[in-house]
């Protein structure tokens, strides 16, 4: 949807859609961050749970974290799908930053590098979030565990 609305942005040269093209494909991203985030919270507590049933029943029969631990690495694909996402923000970002300099006035184009420096804030906040949510979960759960739930 995105591919489409920035081609027929600038076949047809309509540059409302080139300004707010980014905004649209930060909210993909801000989407993945979140659906990664329930993962990795998820995660955290499953973690937890692993733990107590390894403990009751006094051996290893949930070894996820271990195999995890050792499978989780960047590789190849990954490292071309992030570089990919960086490349299409910049492409895109740069698109609507040339049509907010040729088509509009100051105050739009400053109004739109705002947006974009808000947007990329924005962003590395709920990747910093995100990145400890694992954590965060866990340390939730182990402290939870046996109290009863507050109205």
């Amino acid at each position: 949807m995105l591919g489409a609305g920035l081609v027929y942005g600038i076949k047809e040269k309509i540059n409302e859609i080139l300004l707010v093209l980014p905004i649209g494909l930060y909210g993909v991203m801000f989407y993945a961050v979140l659906n990664t985030f329930i993962v990795m919270t998820l995660g955290g507590h499953k973690k937890y749970l692993a733990e107590r049933i390894n403990t009751y029943f006094g051996e290893e029969l949930l070894i996820w974290e271990r195999v995890a631990n050792k499978m989780i690495h960047p590789n190849i694909s990954q490292i071309c799908l992030h570089f990919l996402y960086a490349v299409c923000l910049f492409v895109v970002v740069f698109i609507g930053y040339g049509s907010a300099s040729l088509n509009y006035c100051s105050e739009i184009r400053i109004a739109y590098i705002a947006v974009i420096i808000g947007m990329s804030i924005l962003l590395v906040i709920s990747l910093v979030v995100m990145g400890k949510a694992f954590n965060r979960a866990y340390t939730i759960s182990k402290d939870s565990w046996g109290k009863k739930p507050q109205a």
